[in-house]
């Protein structure tokens, strides 16, 4: 070893492979995700491509040699080897992560006075922000495997410790998702594709949600698919530190977080009892592009653009990493359970090191975009207000603007028209109706009774009638099932065919059912079905102008499920470009894919046909006429209010981000000071032993200059602020600018 040769065995070495080698073929596989096997190869290649058997194959001695090598490079790197665990009693023991500089971390960047006198104002500054994803790219076959191969870091990287792990998954059984969020039926889609002949179907993994730096023991195997019990183990283990437990403030971002929340404190006192006190620490949210494709409560209850002390926190930047991760996935997923561990956690051990000494860098662009961000939020803000100026003393009265769920359910938000008469859906017209009549019934004004029921009823006759012709359509449906829906329709059918008649009698001649059609075909004789002439003739006016309120609100329900169709058909389609893989689940998911296509094209044809059929009513159609004109200003009102609060809430996370990104950079500084007195003190410790010295020493010297640099890079970003507060005080922003 003192040669730089690091030998095949240690019972009598006939091959050894130089230091260099090791620390080429290190650099390469983590910057290429080149595999030990492949890297060999090349060799052997690069010294006879043609008579390659003349070349020695040593390929099982390099495989374990660089496994070795790479752990050992991880816990050197760690400060392992020089004892660091006695300068940081806040860490967890034996650790070989790569921490973030601008997380907060008790006793490193941030003291824990500092936390306990931290204002309600400031949350946002001292929160740790955290987000968790699934990666269903990075399986390991079903295949055999190796018992006695198990993972030289133990639990002490990014993985959780196996053993215990696979005890917790023992007594756990896989959750029944119940959620209608069209966001999480994306879960069936995984089922589908059941991620064939794979013992592990992917990782979860926690990361710092702004900076994308992976956390000590957040990541664990997940089996047939991703279950919150894998999630809630990565979540409190994450955060076992007992610095990080110091902290006051989690804020979790996760893609199913409206799923996720609801359950999760019953989960914990059942299975992580010990850790249920986190909960009363933890906020959570959806990221921002994940959210658009929830329903509208996600958005307004989940969505960081209307949660206070969030900052500009976005949320997504877990993604950014599976790009370079997934790189490994050809070669991960053949490795054996400990083999595989090692190999991701020094990938991810060398992701969280790039992104650590450029952290100077990425605050200071976060920091310019932001104070651009911020001057055009302000200014827009301000201008909006002023414009507003009637209306902004009484939207200021609104204190509180969380969004909040009634007891039945329903969001009350700020950010959210909430007029009463806004667009009505099929049944709020028909309720419209419905009271309409009994008014003109006390009035002693002649009607026909029960003509708004007759022409909804009618409406829903209809509904089936297409909804049978469909299944008559679709070859797989059953022939059982079909009939019986036939019958069904058929006694509705004549039963809303004889109040037909009574309503309108000089109708019998003219409709007789005749038993040769079927009965998804029969004519029902709506107004909208015949031309003005006749409904003149027949006397259907007054229907007409009742069909015509039903199909409004008809409409308005089309347009809700083409919503949700497109949203839930996006987030699979995503899904399975980023997971779906190979010629059997790919065609099994396409055909999932198709149903949800189905469902937008139905949607749509709904939606169609109600425009078209009020079109043929000859009514004026003007929304403006159909409202109302006090109404329609009612409207308008109420959308320059949330406007108004969504401009406030966008201008107040921009400032918010700014203080973050300040306390970021001086945290930064700190983390870089600490690591560097640190490793002096332990060259200092280590002076008899000359090379371990030597090497504290350098990395004392290294985390010197990344403090230097983040002080330049900070000294710089204090010259935008400068520039910015300048511009602020040239506004001269008045009374509407204020809170």
């Amino acid at each position: 070893m003192q040669s730089e040769l690091f030998p095949a065995t240690t019972a009598q070495p006939e091959t050894a492979f130089t230091f260099n080698l090791l620390k080429n073929w290190s650099m390469h596989t983590l910057t290429s995700k080149k595999s030990a096997h492949d890297y060999h190869d090349a060799l052997r290649k690069l010294t006879d491509p043609v008579f390659l058997h003349d070349v020695p194959d040593r390929s099982q001695e390099f495989l374990r040699v660089s496994r070795i090598w790479r752990h050992l490079a991880d816990v050197r790197h760690a400060g392992q080897a020089h004892g660091i665990d006695e300068l940081f009693p806040l860490r967890r023991k034996g650790s070989i992560s790569t921490r973030c500089p601008a997380c907060p971390e008790v006793g490193v960047n941030v003291s824990q006075e500092v936390i306990d006198s931290t204002s309600k104002d400031e949350i946002h500054k001292y929160t740790l922000f955290i987000s968790a994803d699934g990666n269903f790219r990075l399986q390991r076959k079903n295949k055999n495997n190796d018992p006695d191969d198990v993972a030289l870091n133990g639990g002490h990287g990014y993985f959780v410790e196996t053993t215990k792990y696979q005890q917790y998954l023992a007594h756990v059984k896989d959750e029944k998702d119940n959620c209608t969020c069209a966001h999480l039926r994306a879960v069936r889609l995984q089922n589908i594709v059941k991620f064939k002949n794979a013992a592990v179907s992917g990782v979860i993994l926690i990361v710092c949600a702004r900076h994308g730096i992976f956390l000590p023991q957040g990541t664990a195997d997940l089996v047939r698919g991703e279950g919150y019990h894998h999630t809630d183990y990565v979540f409190v283990f994450s955060l076992s530190d007992p610095g990080q437990r110091l902290l006051r403030w989690y804020m979790l971002s996760y893609d199913i977080w409206c799923s996720y929340e609801p359950k999760m404190r019953a989960r914990f006192e059942k299975r992580l009892k010990n850790s249920a006190p986190l909960l009363d620490k933890l906020r959570g949210a959806i990221p921002k592009m994940h959210v658009k494709n929830h329903i509208d409560a996600c958005q307004q209850m989940y969505s960081f653009n209307y949660l206070k002390y969030s900052g500009e926190t976005y949320g997504e930047i877990i993604e950014t990493a599976w790009a370079e991760n997934n790189q490994a996935a050809g070669s991960t997923k053949e490795q054996n359970d400990g083999h595989r561990h090692d190999t991701l956690d020094n990938f991810i051990g060398y992701w969280n090191w790039t992104k650590k000494i450029r952290i100077h860098r990425s605050l200071y662009r976060a920091y310019c975009s932001n104070l651009e961000n911020l001057k055009r939020r302000e200014a827009n803000f301000h201008d909006y207000s002023k414009s507003k100026e009637r209306y902004v003393a009484t939207w200021k009265q609104r204190v509180d603007e969380k969004p909040y769920r009634t007891r039945d359910g329903k969001v009350v938000s700020v950010y959210e028209v909430q007029c009463a008469k806004g667009p009505p859906t099929q049944k709020q017209a028909y309720e419209a109706l419905i009271q309409e009549e009994k008014v003109k019934r006390l009035a002693g004004i002649n009607i026909l009774t029960g003509l708004a029921q007759f022409i909804n009823n009618g409406l829903n006759v209809e509904k089936d009638q297409l909804r049978i012709r469909q299944m008559a359509a679709d070859a797989a449906s059953s022939l059982t099932k079909l009939a019986a829906e036939r019958r069904k329709l058929s006694k509705d059918l004549i039963e809303w065919r004889r109040l037909q008649f009574q309503l309108w009698p000089q109708l019998q001649d003219l409709l007789k059912l005749d038993k040769a059609r079927l009965i998804e075909n029969e004519p029902l004789f709506l107004p909208s079905q015949v031309s003005q002439s006749h409904r003149t003739y027949y006397n259907l006016d007054e229907a007409a102008r009742l069909e015509f309120a039903l199909r409004e609100g008809q409409a308005h329900d089309a347009l809700d499920s083409l919503r949700l169709a497109i949203k839930v058909y996006n987030h699979n389609v995503t899904f399975k470009e980023k997971n779906v893989h190979g010629q059997g689940p790919s065609t099994r998911s396409q055909a999932y894919l198709k149903t949800l296509q189905d469902d937008k094209l139905k949607a749509f044809r709904k939606y169609q046909q109600a425009q078209t059929d009020q079109g043929s009513l000859s009514l004026e159609t003007r929304r403006k006429k159909i409202l109302g004109i006090g109404m329609w200003e009612e409207w308008e009102l109420e959308v320059d209010r949330v406007k108004w609060f969504q401009d406030r809430a966008g201008r107040n996370r921009a400032r918010e981000e700014k203080e973050i990104l300040e306390e970021e950079f001086r945290r930064s500084i700190a983390f870089f000071e600490k690591m560097s007195t640190s490793w002096m003190q332990m060259a200092e410790k280590s002076s008899k032993r000359r090379g371990a010295s030597v090497y504290a020493s350098r990395q004392a010297a290294m985390y010197a200059r990344l403090k230097d640099e983040c002080e330049q890079s900070w000294r710089q970003a204090v010259q935008k602020k400068e520039e910015y507060q300048i511009w602020y005080k040239s506004q001269k922003f008045d009374m509407f600018h204020a809170e």
